[in-house]
Order: structure tokens, then C-alpha cells, then sequence
């Protein structure tokens, strides 16, 4: 049940990030955006699994967790898709 807290918590970070870039026309080019928002969520996940092993009693790092983290903003990258119907890139900024 803990990995799938991970994949929410992330794919709300992930889906935030998305539209945030997006709306801000930035990484336009290729693949660059859904790379970018996969290796922060990557980066990020393994910061949090370290911090967690090493400053909290009786919590230990997993890689698991992290890959529950990229695999929830995967999903992010999903939901942009459907909810928008294209990849992400430009969206009507406000």
C-alpha cells in the first residue's frame, strides 16, 4: 500500500510540474519536458529514500519507493495526455 501513496504523491507533483512547464514554454523541443519531469522525479525520490535512511530511526531506503515515485509521474505524464488530449507541450497560459 506504501508504493501506491508514493505513485499518487507523485503523480500529483509530476502532473503540477507538467502544466507548470508547460505554461511557461519551457523544454519545448522533443522529449525534453516528460525527460526532464522523469528524471526529477527520479533525482527526487532517491534524495527523499536517502534522507529518510539516514536521518529517521527505523526507516530504510528502497529502491522500490523510488521507482514508485517515477512510475506515479509516468503516469502524471498520462493524465496530461488525456486530460489535454496531446503531449504535453504549449497550453494556453492564464
Amino acid at each position: 500500500m506504501d508504493k501506491v501513496f508514493h505513485a499518487i504523491a507523485f503523480a500529483g507533483c509530476g502532473l503540477t510540474w507538467v502544466v507548470a512547464l508547460a505554461k511557461q514554454r519551457r523544454l519545448q523541443s522533443g522529449w525534453k519536458l516528460e525527460g526532464a519531469v522523469l528524471l526529477g522525479s527520479l533525482v527526487l525520490g532517491t534524495v527523499l529514500e536517502y534522507v529518510q535512511d539516514a536521518w529517521m530511526s527505523g526507516r530504510m531506503f528502497d529502491w522500490m519507493d523510488v521507482f514508485a515515485d517515477v512510475f506515479g509521474a509516468g503516469g502524471a505524464l498520462g493524465a496530461f495526455f488525456a486530460i489535454f488530449g496531446h503531449r504535453p507541450g504549449r497550453i494556453a497560459s492564464d
